[in-house]
């Protein structure tokens, strides 16, 4: 990681930089804290707000704002959704396992798989569409890759959420 006395900015006091130059430092210092946060269910981060949960916190309420707009599609439509969040709030969700890359098939588990939690002003969309018999049908799209929901996993995170 670059830090200002080793990288872009060595001789420029934090303060002095440009909010985009400080939160270019800021994320590069927060990426390993996420990680471990996500990937190490035996950090004391994973202890204290565990991952899991907060995904079906997210799942939940990703389900209701999908399930309201799929009411409201008419069969073989589409809708394309921009979203943003706050920054962690998504993560869990995306590395819960309830993602698989469409191209490989992977299922998404650790946020390596994704290249790294989103940055602050990185976005994703979901698609939603429905079938002929009106069956909403989600993807996501993160960096250009398209993800299907295991619906399995989804479902379980839901049941999670509503214990």
């Amino acid at each position: 990681m670059e830090g200002i006395k080793e990288g872009k900015y060595p001789d420029t006091e934090f303060a002095k930089l440009t909010s985009d130059q400080q939160e270019e430092i800021a994320e590069a210092a927060e990426e390993p804290v996420i990680r471990e946060w996500i990937d190490n269910p035996d950090s004391t981060l994973a202890k204290k707000f565990p991952p899991k949960i907060q995904a079906a916190k997210f799942a939940n309420l990703f389900n209701q704002r999908h399930e309201r707009i799929a009411q409201k599609l008419n069969p073989n439509s589409e809708i394309d959704l921009f979203n943003t969040t706050h920054k962690t709030a998504t993560e869990p969700f995306l590395a819960s396992g309830v993602l698989i890359r469409e191209k490989d098939n992977q299922r998404i588990t650790k946020l390596s798989d994704i290249e790294g939690s989103l940055k602050i002003l990185d976005q994703w969309e979901s698609i939603t569409k429905t079938d002929e018999q009106g069956n909403p049908i989600t993807v996501i799209k993160i960096r250009g890759e398209n993800y299907k929901i295991d619906q399995e996993i989804y479902n379980q995170l839901l049941a999670k959420n509503n214990k």
